[in-house]
């Protein structure tokens, strides 16, 4: 796989020497990404999520193949960083407008345990390193999910027994999920698998808390059973 992937930023070596002048402009955003770390650390997890999206694992065992995914990771490459660069602004914005709703709506209004659990969701979305556990096509989504966290905080501190009433509905799949997440034993498949659970149960709490912010995927109880019965044939 590393083999691999050096020959092909060999054959890009052009394209490469862009993409690296581009997280150069990443320095526009150093300022809402202080909370984080610094400017260095920044473009270099930016560098890591861009050639984890670039790079990833394929089989190949003959040339035809491998041009074939030379000129896929070409196309990849074309207006990558524009993509990215918004992105992860969108995404900075919308979780310091997040963190301000939560203590406004909650913390504020003395709703201590709602804002006790709405932060741990808030960190567990946005960890300090998010740039290592979000993949960049998933990125795209998350100031959705951020959005979603604010719209709930508002609605909740109107009524906490709606939000009461929605959440169970889907604290089982949150609770299978964490079983999941902490199982240490999980082969690598699995693993993909649990992560491709939350993501979908991001989208869950946006139809049950924000559902204005509509979901990129189609998502229900059903469809998560349904995912979780193939889980167990992985």
């Amino acid at each position: 796989k590393e083999g691999i992937k050096q020959l092909l930023l060999l054959h890009l070596g052009y394209e490469m020497a862009w993409l690296e002048r581009d997280l150069d402009a990443l320095r526009e955003l150093e300022g809402q990404y202080k909370v984080f770390g610094n400017l260095s650390q920044l473009q270099e997890q930016s560098r890591e999520n861009l050639h984890t999206y670039l790079f990833e694992a394929i089989r190949i065992d003959s040339k035809e193949v491998y041009e074939k995914h030379l000129a896929l990771v070409k196309n990849k490459l074309d207006g990558l960083m524009v993509k990215f660069k918004d992105s992860l602004e969108r995404i900075l914005h919308q979780y310091h407008e997040t963190q301000k709703d939560l203590d406004r709506f909650l913390r504020q209004q003395s709703l201590e345990e709602a804002y006790r659990e709405l932060t741990a969701q808030f960190n567990l979305l946005i960890p300090p390193d998010f740039l290592k556990s979000i993949p960049y096509t998933q990125l795209q989504h998350v100031p959705r999910y951020l959005k979603a966290m604010s719209v709930r905080a508002e609605r909740l501190a109107v009524s906490l027994p709606k939000d009461q009433g929605k959440m169970e509905k889907i604290t089982p799949y949150l609770n299978q999920w964490k079983s999941l997440h902490e199982n240490t034993s999980l082969s690598e498949s699995q693993q993909s698998a649990v992560q491709e659970l939350y993501w979908m149960l991001e989208e869950y709490k946006v139809s049950l808390f924000a559902g204005e912010l509509r979901t990129a995927i189609p998502v229900s109880s059903k469809r998560l059973d349904k995912f979780l019965e193939k889980f167990s044939q992985i």
